[in-house]
């Protein structure tokens, strides 16, 4: 995962997907992307090449969280959060959790 300081619009112009996409917009001006480790370096490496001013940094994570690399501990995360956050699963709530992780990803 990394850390770029640009909008959505302008990130998207870097990304190689299914391999980078974006994860997180944290504001209108940083994005967080996240996908496999050597395509997210490649893409900090360009962004940082053509836009030099421009802040793209490697968060330091273990696993590329909104991305299909979470599919090994999605099980154990829905438990975690049935059990402390009953209301997010029960049909009267506004939340429901979201299926982000496409099957065909997933089997990857």
């Amino acid at each position: 995962m990394a850390a770029i300081d640009l909008d959505r619009a302008d990130v998207d112009k870097f990304l190689s997907p299914p391999r980078v996409s974006i994860a997180c917009e944290n504001s209108p001006r940083s994005v967080t992307i996240s996908g496999d480790a050597d395509a997210i370096e490649a893409t900090i490496r360009l962004i940082n090449k053509q836009l030099p001013n421009i802040t793209a940094r490697l968060l330091k994570v273990d696993k590329a969280y909104h991305f299909y690399h979470m599919a090994g501990v999605s099980d154990f995360y829905t438990s975690a959060l049935q059990k402390y956050v009953p209301s997010l699963f029960d049909n009267k709530s506004s939340l429901q959790t979201p299926n982000t992780i496409s099957s065909k990803a997933a089997e990857k």
